[in-house]
Protein backbone atom coordinates (compact mmCIF):
# COMPACT_ATOMS: atom_id res chain seq x y z
CA UNK A 1 0.00 0.00 0.00
CA UNK A 2 1.48 3.33 -0.89
CA UNK A 3 2.39 5.03 2.33
CA UNK A 4 2.10 8.61 3.33
CA UNK A 5 5.35 9.95 4.68
CA UNK A 6 5.52 9.28 8.40
CA UNK A 7 2.56 6.88 8.41
CA UNK A 8 2.66 3.11 8.52
CA UNK A 9 0.75 0.90 6.11
CA UNK A 10 -1.73 0.31 8.95
CA UNK A 11 -2.34 4.06 9.41
CA UNK A 12 -2.91 4.61 5.68
CA UNK A 13 -5.37 1.71 5.55
CA UNK A 14 -7.27 3.00 8.56
CA UNK A 15 -7.54 6.51 7.07
CA UNK A 16 -9.12 5.11 3.89
CA UNK A 17 -11.56 3.07 5.95
CA UNK A 18 -12.64 6.17 7.90
CA UNK A 19 -13.45 7.99 4.64
CA UNK A 20 -15.45 5.04 3.34
CA UNK A 21 -17.39 4.66 6.58
CA UNK A 22 -18.28 8.36 6.56
CA UNK A 23 -19.91 7.94 3.14
CA UNK A 24 -21.56 4.70 4.26
CA UNK A 25 -23.10 6.67 7.14
CA UNK A 26 -24.73 8.97 4.60
CA UNK A 27 -25.87 6.02 2.48
CA UNK A 28 -27.55 4.41 5.47
CA UNK A 29 -29.86 7.42 5.67
CA UNK A 30 -30.88 7.31 1.98
CA UNK A 31 -34.63 7.18 1.46
CA UNK A 32 -35.27 7.91 -2.21
CA UNK A 33 -34.08 6.59 -5.55
CA UNK A 34 -32.42 9.95 -6.20
CA UNK A 35 -30.43 9.67 -2.97
CA UNK A 36 -29.47 6.07 -3.78
CA UNK A 37 -28.37 7.11 -7.27
CA UNK A 38 -26.24 9.94 -5.88
CA UNK A 39 -24.66 7.85 -3.14
CA UNK A 40 -24.02 4.84 -5.36
CA UNK A 41 -22.44 7.23 -7.87
CA UNK A 42 -20.05 8.35 -5.13
CA UNK A 43 -19.51 4.95 -3.49
CA UNK A 44 -18.74 2.99 -6.67
CA UNK A 45 -15.58 4.88 -7.65
CA UNK A 46 -14.45 5.28 -4.03
CA UNK A 47 -14.76 1.57 -3.26
CA UNK A 48 -13.39 0.50 -6.66
CA UNK A 49 -10.25 2.58 -6.08
CA UNK A 50 -9.99 1.39 -2.49
CA UNK A 51 -10.35 -2.27 -3.42
CA UNK A 52 -7.85 -1.92 -6.27
CA UNK A 53 -5.35 -0.25 -3.94
CA UNK A 54 -5.76 -2.95 -1.31
CA UNK A 55 -5.38 -5.74 -3.87
CA UNK A 56 -2.47 -4.15 -5.77
CA UNK A 57 1.12 -5.29 -5.18
CA UNK A 58 2.21 -3.61 -1.96
CA UNK A 59 -1.39 -2.96 -0.94
CA UNK A 60 -3.02 -3.98 2.29
CA UNK A 61 -3.77 -7.52 1.11
CA UNK A 62 -0.24 -8.10 -0.17
CA UNK A 63 1.36 -6.58 2.90
CA UNK A 64 -0.84 -8.68 5.16
CA UNK A 65 0.03 -11.84 3.18
CA UNK A 66 3.73 -11.06 3.62
CA UNK A 67 3.48 -10.15 7.29
CA UNK A 68 0.95 -12.80 8.32
CA UNK A 69 0.80 -15.67 5.82
CA UNK A 70 -1.26 -17.65 8.33
CA UNK A 71 -4.12 -15.22 7.54
CA UNK A 72 -4.33 -16.38 3.91
CA UNK A 73 -7.88 -17.76 4.17
CA UNK A 74 -9.15 -14.55 5.78
CA UNK A 75 -7.43 -12.47 3.11
CA UNK A 76 -8.96 -14.60 0.34
CA UNK A 77 -12.40 -14.05 1.88
CA UNK A 78 -11.83 -10.28 2.04
CA UNK A 79 -10.93 -10.21 -1.66
CA UNK A 80 -14.04 -12.26 -2.50
CA UNK A 81 -16.11 -9.75 -0.53
CA UNK A 82 -14.60 -6.89 -2.57
CA UNK A 83 -15.90 -8.48 -5.75
CA UNK A 84 -19.32 -9.21 -4.26
CA UNK A 85 -19.74 -5.65 -2.97
CA UNK A 86 -18.68 -4.22 -6.33
CA UNK A 87 -21.33 -6.40 -7.98
CA UNK A 88 -24.03 -5.08 -5.65
CA UNK A 89 -22.98 -1.51 -6.44
CA UNK A 90 -23.18 -2.27 -10.15
CA UNK A 91 -26.71 -3.64 -9.70
CA UNK A 92 -27.74 -0.63 -7.62
CA UNK A 93 -26.48 1.73 -10.30
CA UNK A 94 -28.94 0.08 -12.68
CA UNK A 95 -31.79 -0.06 -10.13
CA UNK A 96 -31.47 2.89 -7.75
CA UNK A 97 -34.96 2.30 -6.36
CA UNK A 98 -33.58 -0.49 -4.15
CA UNK A 99 -33.14 1.47 -0.91
CA UNK A 100 -33.24 -1.71 1.20
CA UNK A 101 -30.48 -3.24 -0.91
CA UNK A 102 -28.30 -0.16 -0.36
CA UNK A 103 -28.85 -0.39 3.39
CA UNK A 104 -27.95 -4.10 3.32
CA UNK A 105 -24.79 -3.23 1.39
CA UNK A 106 -23.92 -0.61 4.01
CA UNK A 107 -24.15 -3.27 6.73
CA UNK A 108 -21.94 -5.57 4.65
CA UNK A 109 -19.35 -2.83 4.09
CA UNK A 110 -19.29 -2.00 7.81
CA UNK A 111 -18.78 -5.65 8.70
CA UNK A 112 -16.08 -6.02 6.04
CA UNK A 113 -14.20 -2.90 7.14
CA UNK A 114 -14.46 -4.02 10.78
CA UNK A 115 -12.90 -7.37 9.82
CA UNK A 116 -10.09 -5.61 7.96
CA UNK A 117 -9.45 -3.35 10.96
CA UNK A 118 -9.37 -6.35 13.29
CA UNK A 119 -6.94 -8.09 10.97
CA UNK A 120 -4.68 -5.03 10.80
CA UNK A 121 -4.71 -4.74 14.58
CA UNK A 122 -3.89 -8.43 15.01
CA UNK A 123 -1.00 -8.21 12.57
CA UNK A 124 0.35 -5.07 14.20
CA UNK A 125 0.02 -6.67 17.61
CA UNK A 126 1.83 -9.79 16.42
CA UNK A 127 4.64 -7.65 14.99
CA UNK A 128 5.16 -5.65 18.17
CA UNK A 129 4.67 -8.57 20.56
CA UNK A 130 2.48 -8.95 23.57
CA UNK A 131 2.79 -6.38 26.31
CA UNK A 132 4.21 -7.74 29.54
Amino acid sequence: MPSVEGESWVDVGNAAHRDILALIGQAERAETAAEVRDLVGRLRPMLAAHFAQEEAPGGLIGEARTRAPQQGDTLDLLVEQHHAMAGVLDALSEHPDQVAQLRALCATVRQHERREAELLAAIAYDETGALD
